[in-house]
């Protein structure tokens, strides 16, 4: 008896992203954010890395992170033009990406954040 595994690629790719500025003062809303990871597409990839299309399912101000949805076959140019962003608008920045996979629901919580209470 022969067992095939097949690991297909899978539609869309989730990434937590959060965007830091040197300056910790500094914020943006979701259109610059936007605006951010389009530069960093376009400054790794020209025009045709400026028009993957990305989707921001959801931002907070505040800590200027981001939930993004890309497509699967796309995913990796995301992560690389992310990784290499180093400026924007002249400021020093970058993107942290926190968490990566084909499932939002796996996003929904970190094992790296995860507290365990024991019994005493």
């Amino acid at each position: 008896m022969k067992r095939i595994v097949s690991k297909g690629d899978a539609p869309y790719y989730y990434l937590k992203v959060l965007l830091e500025f040197e300056d910790k003062t500094m914020t943006v809303d979701v259109l610059t954010f936007r605006t951010v990871i389009m530069k960093a597409m376009m400054s790794m990839y020209g025009e045709i890395g400026a028009a993957v299309p990305i989707d921001i399912l959801k931002y907070d101000v505040e800590t200027m992170s981001a939930i993004l949805r890309v497509a699967g076959s796309n995913m990796v140019k995301l992560w690389g033009a992310l990784t290499m962003l180093s400026y924007y608008d002249e400021k020093p920045c970058a993107f942290r990406v926190e968490q990566v996979s084909p499932f939002l629901m796996a996003l929904a919580a970190s094992s790296r954040q995860l507290l365990l209470h024991t019994k005493e």
